[in-house]
């Protein structure tokens, strides 16, 4: 019998490595409050500040695929297929955070998340977030 090899992406989509809601629902939070302070606090700049760093916060290239929230709570977005880390993958990452800032979808959004623990921006880009 020859021993059975489980792809990474395998692993990932398994239950055991989703991470928690609570931590989840957290890590958007902080993420959302340290946006809108650089967009408060930066004049001229502020509101585009906010939505770049809300829109690609899970893909610059030195936080692991971990946006600041995400890297305090210890859980990280990966590609659903592949298991890798969404690092300079911005597409994905803008498809995954733009649903969180449209008034009414973000309600959606979070429906979704307490119904099924998977988010519509997270189908759309087809990742998914983990622990770390």
């Amino acid at each position: 019998m020859g021993t059975s090899h489980i792809s990474p992406a395998s692993q990932v989509l398994s239950s055991d490595f989703s991470a928690p809601l609570g931590r989840r629902f957290v890590s958007t939070i902080f993420d959302f409050l340290l946006a809108f302070t650089m967009g408060y606090v930066v004049p001229i700049l502020g509101p585009i500040l906010f939505v770049v760093y809300f829109l690609c916060k899970d893909a610059f290239p030195f936080y692991n695929s971990q946006s600041v929230g995400k890297k305090l709570l210890h859980i990280k977005v990966v590609d659903a297929r592949t298991g890798e880390g969404l690092q300079g993958d911005y597409s994905a990452s803008i498809f995954r955070s733009i649903t969180l800032l449209i008034p009414g979808l973000n309600l959606i959004e979070l429906i979704l998340l307490l119904s099924n623990r998977e988010r519509l921006g997270d189908r759309w880009a087809g990742t998914m977030v983990i622990k770390e």
